[in-house]
């Protein structure tokens, strides 16, 4: 598998709420700047986009803390993908972040920040989950 590449998982346990698409993944070796796949938010149930990390470790360290800063990005035709703040996820058990009800568009996150620095470290995530 190559390092930072999201793959699925089937089975994940996510809200049993009735959203417009939901993903579930994982993240291995990340840096900063590492980007989720792109999923594409119809707004056909104005729902929050809600992202999830579980189980976070830092540089292949089980024990402590971990948090992750990462940005929602989306794409505008002919322009840069816009991108909004960082949110940090407190995430070395579990955490989310909502976005309230977004516009209509294609959206994946970045990862800005592994705990607080913007490089030299590694994250690897356990689970996780994406719903829009």
């Amino acid at each position: 598998m190559a390092a930072g590449v999201p793959v699925a998982i089937m089975g994940m346990g996510l809200p049993a709420y009735a959203y417009e698409g939901t993903f579930s993944s994982y993240i291995d070796d990340a840096v900063t700047g590492f980007e989720s796949r792109w999923w594409q938010d119809n707004n056909s149930t104005n729902d929050d986009t809600i992202v999830t990390f579980k189980g976070c470790r830092v540089n292949n360290n089980s024990t402590g803390g971990a948090d992750a800063g990462i940005a929602l990005r989306w794409s505008r035709p002919y322009l840069p993908d816009g991108e909004g703040s960082t949110v940090v996820l407190n995430c070395y058990d579990s955490d989310n972040y909502h976005w309230a009800d977004p516009a209509a568009t294609n959206y994946r996150f970045r990862l800005k920040t592994i705990n607080g620095s913007d490089s030299g470290r590694i994250l690897d995530v356990e689970t996780v989950g994406v719903s829009w």
